[in-house]
């Protein structure tokens, strides 16, 4: 009877030193190798240890040598391990590596840096590092993740780079990765960064070189950055920076790249007290998509790179204060009937403006009596541009909506072009189309505009 062979699993089993050893080559199909600082005598950097939990390596500095290049291998780095170094803490230069810590929270693998120039080296192509947690136990110590020039496709996702142990804010990451030039490729993802309110950090992430297609999102950066979170010394090109959670030291941006970079910056949500809404990130060339900035604490947060001027829209509605670009204002002129000219531009209802306005309405309330005797009523202004002067109104309507007591809308009119622009030194005019107005009776006609240019005035003039 014939067997088949065909795989139906990444389950993969092998007799090893006398052994069945099963593995999931859907991973990874290179070598396991284990490390564990609290295996005592069971453990040891040497022959006989590191394949398997019960007999590991002691150092994850040892594991990385016994790896082949591209192979493929794992190191796995066991619950509640512990190293800390004053330079080199380990150096990943066997290119195709995967490093994974086991465990979580107080049990991630932690490594302390215990001096500034203490770091961990990345310095092969094609590797990984997962699930770390990396301490500084020293003043400002330079560099965290150090990847090396010419390093290309690194993965670094979901290590912890986190306060120190002297509790006073005194050891912090200066960098907490570095990224130096031609690092193209290289992805930084699901890491938390933080810092102490009393130290001064740099950056989260510094590109410290020429780099195409960094990777830098869903990561948390939580700390009093002196820069920014995540900043370039040199312009990098198609980078990628989105659904970060950054804070930064208050009045600083989140995100400033050189003006030259290019690439997206999308869905990131930043806090920086004090700092100019648009200047939450600086990134010139790049594209921004959806990114918001909170400016003080218990504030709601504001699209970055769209000045949200709404706050101050309400506050020139009700307060009559506010005279920057986008806020609203109503005038009102009263017009007598008899006073209004034929067809021609000599019954003015505002002065000339000064800077310039969106007419977006205008609303007629008429008296007991109302207006009488043209065909229509119309509205035109003398702007240089679009329609223009009495034979291109920018509204007309028909004389019998203007009788006693009513109310109309220009939204309801016959015919109507707004909302338009009223130019700077321009003037709104009302006439009719073939008669001149006649009677005592008069309506308040009040205009609803906003402002284009900020600080733009304009006045209403009766025509009596």
């Amino acid at each position: 009877m014939a067997v088949s062979r065909l795989g139906k699993t990444e389950l993969f089993a092998n007799w090893y030193q006398g052994s069945m050893v099963v593995t999931d080559e859907g991973v990874g199909t290179g070598l396991r190798w284990w490390v564990d600082s609290n295996a005592g005598t069971r453990g040891g950097n040497s022959v006989g240890h590191g394949h398997n939990p019960d007999a590991p390596y002691l150092t994850l500095d040892y594991a990385i040598t016994q790896c082949v290049a591209n192979r493929g291998d794992i190191i796995y780095v066991m619950e509640g391990h512990i190293e800390d170094s004053d330079a080199v803490l380990f150096d990943v230069d066997i290119a195709g590596i995967t490093i994974i810590g086991l465990g979580n929270g107080t049990n991630m693998p932690a490594f302390h840096f215990n001096n500034a120039a203490a770091t961990i080296d990345v310095g092969q192509s094609n590797c990984t590092i997962r699930h770390l947690k990396l301490l500084p136990s020293a003043p400002d110590v330079l560099i965290g993740v150090d990847i090396e020039a010419g390093v290309q496709n690194t993965l670094i996702e979901d290590c912890w780079f986190w306060e120190g142990e002297d509790g006073a804010g005194a050891d912090e990451f200066v960098a907490a990765i570095e990224v130096k030039a031609d690092c193209h490729g290289t992805r930084i993802r699901r890491n938390n960064m933080r810092s102490h309110a009393a130290s001064a950090p740099v950056s989260a992430v510094l590109l410290n070189g020429i780099s195409d297609r960094v990777e830098i999102y869903d990561n948390i950066m939580v700390g009093f950055y002196t820069t920014a979170a995540i900043n370039d010394a040199a312009v990098c090109t198609e980078v990628l920076i989105y659904n970060n959670k950054i804070k930064v030291l208050d009045g600083e941006p989140g995100i400033e790249l050189s003006a030259t970079t290019t690439g997206f910056i999308a869905d990131n949500l930043i806090e920086s007290t004090g700092v100019a809404a648009d200047a939450a990130i600086v990134a010139q060339d790049c594209s921004w998509f959806n990114n918001y900035v909170v400016l003080a604490d218990g504030t709601g947060a504001l699209l970055i790179g769209a000045a949200d001027e709404s706050a101050a829209i309400v506050a020139g509605v009700l307060a009559g204060s506010s005279t920057g670009a986008g806020t609203v204002l109503a005038v009102q002129s009263n017009v007598l009937s008899s006073a209004i000219a034929n067809n021609t531009q000599t019954s003015p209802v505002t002065v000339a403006t000064a800077g310039v306005w969106i007419l977006e309405e205008i609303v007629v309330e008429t008296d007991g009596v109302g207006w009488a005797n043209p065909t229509n009523i119309v509205f035109s202004h003398d702007n240089a541009f679009g329609s223009t002067g009495v034979a291109a109104p920018i509204g007309v309507e028909v004389i019998a909506s203007f009788g006693a007591n009513l109310t109309v809308s220009s939204k309801d009119w016959a015919s109507s072009v707004l909302p338009c622009t009223i130019e700077a030194g321009s003037i709104l005019y009302i006439h009719g189309d073939d008669n001149p107005g006649t009677g005592t009776g008069d309506a308040n006609v009040t205009l609803i505009l906003r402002r284009v240019t900020e600080g733009a005035t304009i006045a209403a003039v009766d025509v009596a």
